[in-house]
């Protein structure tokens, strides 16, 4: 009896070729889907899953599930997406699988569902993980912006203080307003960026 490996890796491009297929009839696809290089990456995690073998630790399936799923999601799939890409490989396998007549143990589908449940739970973490990293990326180059920003309003404010201070003009003039204008514009920065913070505190 021809195992779910031996299918997979005698018969990649056919699976391939059915996936693919399957996919066109979803309405509004991700591109990467449909192209060698995305559903390429999904037959790599069902074979190395499936070397495992069913002896493979739920740990041991969701680390791969996560390898995998990371390559995916940094292509633009969706939780969604990735999903529906996992039941569409399952199901491009068993279609192929019965059209060459194979026939698979009990203990192999039991092992491509648990694959499957496993994966996609793995996936849905580590789509949150890399939201979360995209979003503390974001608030850093936020912040980075604003204070460079309160910097270069800063460095102005003190240029045009220490002027005056010495008495070189008076406090009247384009100098004064050089500090007045650094004054409002640090005033605006700080009132944004508190008001950026009431607004994302409220939305939790």
């Amino acid at each position: 009896m021809t195992s779910m490996l031996e299918l997979v890796t005698d018969h990649r491009k056919v699976i391939e070729a059915r996936t693919r297929q399957l996919f066109v009839g979803f309405p509004g696809p991700k591109a990467v889907l449909r192209d060698d290089d995305g559903i390429s990456i999904l037959i790599d995690q069902l074979v190395d899953t499936l070397r495992r073998g069913d002896r493979a630790s739920e740990d041991e399936i969701a680390r791969v599930a996560t390898k995998y799923g990371g390559l995916l999601f940094a292509r633009g799939l969706t939780i969604g997406e990735l999903v529906r890409a996992y039941g569409t490989v399952c199901e491009a396998v068993t279609k192929v699988g019965q059209e060459l007549n194979f026939s698979f143990s009990n203990d192999e589908f039991e092992m491509l569902n648990r694959v499957l449940d496993v994966a996609i739970a793995a996936s849905v973490s580590e789509h949150q993980r890399q939201r979360t990293e995209a979003t503390s990326d974001e608030e850093l180059q936020h912040i980075g912006a604003l204070a460079h920003e309160l910097r270069n309003s800063l460095s102005a404010a003190v240029m045009a203080f220490t002027v005056i201070k010495r008495g070189v003009v008076g406090t009247s003039g384009q100098t004064s307003d050089t500090l007045d204008r650094s004054l409002r514009r640090m005033g605006d920065l700080l009132d944004r960026a508190l008001a950026e913070v009431r607004l994302r505190k409220d939305a939790v």
